[in-house]
């Protein structure tokens, strides 16, 4: 992703630079699509009158030929400081397929829609300790085209300094359109010095398939499957 870039008086994107968002970032081109009339000093400072009569829209261009297309929707404000969203519009594969996204009053896509015209539908609810305006959404359900589903489930864990992290993902259950389990995942938080830390995984039927283990400082330093398949380490010098 481009994590962010510069515009000139013109409209003219820079992503290099000081302006680099990243060796990835400095890869990708971004347009701006449109051009409004005004500056973007211009276009911000009025940006909800000027985003409903012509809506921003930038086009990012990967090297693989593909495109991401993002509009803006969005301004609130934080403090000083105003924060403008920009959502994913559609992508368009190097061979011309697109994949749709759909929003309905929230920042994140309630529809996912293929050229062929496949559709999974998501369903969001508010994080737990977020308000609306922060736009902390948290995953509920993924209806998937085969008519099965996806169901998140999140609890709490509270961190050594006190504070409470309640939307640590605990459950992945897939079901079927007569919400009959179909399978299931289940997500450990076992380390007492990293509670938010994930450390193991659980299938269906309680087996622990994956660990997870972590650094006194909480950097991630072991994974694996059950039984040392995939075995990954990480050593890390003084």
């Amino acid at each position: 992703s481009v994590s962010h870039f510069c515009l000139s008086s013109t409209w003219e994107v820079s992503n290099t630079g000081s302006c680099s968002g990243g060796d990835r970032a400095n890869r990708l081109k971004v347009q701006v699509l449109g051009i409004p009339s005004v500056t973007p000093s211009t276009y911000f400072r009025n940006f909800s009158t000027y985003s409903t009569a012509n809506p921003l829209e930038f086009v990012v261009l990967e090297p693989s030929g593909r495109k991401m297309y993002f509009k803006g929707h969005q301004q609130d404000l934080f403090g000083d400081f105003p924060t403008y969203y920009f959502t994913i519009d559609r992508i368009v594969a190097p061979g011309g397929s697109e994949t749709r996204f759909e929003y309905d009053n929230l920042s994140m896509p309630s529809r996912i829609i293929s050229s062929g015209g496949r559709v999974v539908t998501l369903h969001w609810n508010l994080a737990d300790g977020a308000d609306p305006i922060s736009q902390d959404y948290v995953i509920s359900k993924i209806d998937l085209p085969d008519s099965t589903s996806l169901n998140y489930i999140y609890e709490g864990s509270s961190t050594p300094a006190g504070s409470v992290n309640s939307n640590l993902l605990v459950n992945v259950i897939r079901t079927d359109n007569q919400n009959n389990v179909l399978w299931s995942r289940g997500y450990l938080y076992d380390d007492p010095d990293n509670p938010i830390g994930l450390t193991g995984i659980v299938d269906s039927s309680g087996q622990v398939i994956s660990n997870y283990e972590y650094a006194p400082n909480g950097d991630a330093r072991l994974s694996e499957r059950t039984g040392g398949i995939e075995r990954y380490e990480v050593v890390s010098k003084e």
